[in-house]
């Protein structure tokens, strides 16, 4: 408000010549002094000007009204963690993503146990891709009021439904005004409880979506699916978006005795051919015309090009992707392991075969009935598939349905394998992001005993930078292999081993690290 005085007096009394600007009413201040007896002089007029500008704003402001007042933070329901952890919490918050604070995070929630306040400023700052399903449950009541002044942390705010009692007022209030990621949750819950009241909801609101949260939302049907849905999926076959077709198709795929699944499925009868049996193995032959119909276009089928196939094969694999896995037990009589041995002697076709069935395993909503082919698929992948190449492909499209036991199996099948080394089981470490279990482990050491009497330096020092990265789940069981792995390096003696060394150093820390947190959350909890 004074800068017009301040340019003034700046610029010189002398040369500025005539009175002082006016500034605001407190130059009225000033006025009475001027009327007096004593001339009053150009500097000191303003001088007194700028002492008038000083006391006004100090003093001459009015008390602001209706102001609207900060609700404080509800009350804390449950306790927090005790003082004994927070310092391995503060070391764990240092590598946030890579280290062990997602397990421990999730220990404190199944205790019921919330952070320390001190603590929320660092944590509210971390991402929903990796904590997103843990940090709501321990920031408590402080954590979500704090974080409405964080930006983008509506995901920190997520309302969900009582797991314990089901609320359809309660679900349709989340549904209607709730983010993304609570709809979806939201739906996924009343799949299970009312199946057609989902359908209900999403044949009015699903066209309003973005495509990527068509294909997120069409995902929550694999829950309880049912020809209940198939009049609904077929409508969404001629979606504007290729992914949400692709999702519906799957979808409509695998539903039992479903138009579509019964087409396929007539189709796939005359696809694989059995001859024989001989040795003990099945003699078949696979006829890809019989996927060449005209109306598979009608019938949702992507257009699919691939490198090093013929557009014949090409249609066998994509064709296969929506035949169910245990189809194939009853069409041929045997069981999964003798089917993919059997399709390992096939002359030709065996690669598009074995993608088609991979394809399969990825795509389709995981059955018991199906578990006995991930084994049996891995053995056939090892057997004819590059290991440059096809290899981690076919990793990578299976990895997401296996189980720790058939990661574990993985890893010794590729130590079996004539190629024992990098890439394929990089894909197989990055599926593991948040579990890192002594079975899986255990092959793990077999592979690094091989890596470590090899002479492949940067892949062992690759591997296990790969394993502190991904394991969140480190337990004592590790200790001894770690050991056991720095024996064998230090016994290489040379500038590689100290390297290496120096990693399983970092591997170790950590596993300490969990070990302390448990022992005095043991201690804490008891």
């Amino acid at each position: 408000m004074m800068q017009p005085l301040v340019d003034w007096t700046l610029a010189g009394t002398s040369r500025s010549g005539g009175a002082p600007p006016e500034c605001h009413e407190a130059d009225a201040l000033v006025s009475p002094l001027k009327a007096g007896k004593e001339e009053l002089s150009t500097p000191k007029e303003a001088l007194l000007r700028g002492a008038a500008d000083a006391i006004f704003q100090q003093a001459g402001y009015l008390p602001t009204t209706k102001i609207s007042v900060i609700e404080p933070a509800p009350e804390e329901t449950k306790p927090y963690c005790p003082h004994s952890l927070t310092g391995m919490l503060v070391t764990a918050l240092q590598d946030a993503e890579k280290g062990p604070l997602p397990r421990f995070l999730e220990e404190l929630a199944a205790q019921g146990l919330l952070i320390p306040p001190g603590f929320l400023p660092a944590l509210l700052q971390l991402k929903a891709k990796e904590f997103g399903h843990i940090l709501p449950q321990v920031i408590g009541e402080r954590g979500r009021w704090l974080s409405q002044w964080v930006p983008d942390s509506e995901w920190l705010r997520s309302r969900s439904l009582s797991t314990e009692q089901f609320s359809e007022s309660e679900a349709k209030e989340i549904w209607e005004e709730g983010t993304t990621q609570e709809r979806i949750d939201v739906l996924k819950t009343v799949r299970r409880h009312q199946p057609a009241l989902a359908i209900d909801w999403l044949a009015a609101d699903l066209n309003k979506e973005k495509a990527e949260d068509r294909v997120k939302l069409l995902e929550a049907l694999e829950i309880n699916l049912s020809l209940d849905d198939e009049t609904f999926l077929q409508d969404q076959v001629t979606d504007r978006s290729k992914f949400v077709k692709e999702k519906a198709v799957d979808l409509l795929a695998a539903i039992p005795g479903s138009e579509f699944a019964t087409l396929i499925q007539e189709r796939a009868k005359k696809l694989l051919q059995t001859t024989g049996k001989k040795g003990g193995l099945l003699q078949f032959e696979c006829v890809p015309t019989q996927v060449m119909a005209k109306d598979w276009q009608i019938a949702g089928f992507m257009d699919l090009r691939r490198r090093g196939f013929s557009q014949k094969e090409v249609k066998v694999i994509q064709f296969l992707r929506y035949v169910p896995l245990t189809f194939w037990e009853e069409h041929l009589g045997a069981d999964p392991q003798t089917i993919t041995e059997s399709a390992a002697l096939l002359k030709e076709h065996h690669h598009p075969l074995l993608l088609g069935w991979l394809n399969a395993a990825s795509v389709l909503p995981r059955t018991r009935e199906e578990e006995p082919w991930h084994p049996a698929l891995l053995s056939l992948s090892y057997k004819i598939l590059k290991p440059t190449q096809q290899l981690p492909e076919a990793l990578a499209l299976l990895a997401s349905k296996l189980t720790t036991a058939e990661l574990s199996q993985a890893a010794e099948l590729a130590i079996d394998a004539p190629q024992k080394f990098l890439p394929q089981l990089n894909y197989l470490l990055d599926s593991l992001t948040c579990d890192f279990p002594a079975s899986y482990l255990k092959a793990l050491k077999l592979l690094l005993d091989e890596f470590l009497k090899s002479n492949h330096p940067y892949e062992v020092e690759e591997i296990l930078k790969k394993v502190i990265a991904n394991c969140s789940s480190l337990t004592k069981e590790c200790l001894p292999l770690i050991l056991s792995w720095e024996l064998q390096v230090k016994k290489k003696n040379n500038w590689y081993g100290r390297r290496i060394e120096e990693v399983l150093g970092n591997l170790q820390d950590k596993v300490r690290l969990q070990q302390r947190f448990y022992e005095e959350l043991k201690k804490a909890t008891k």
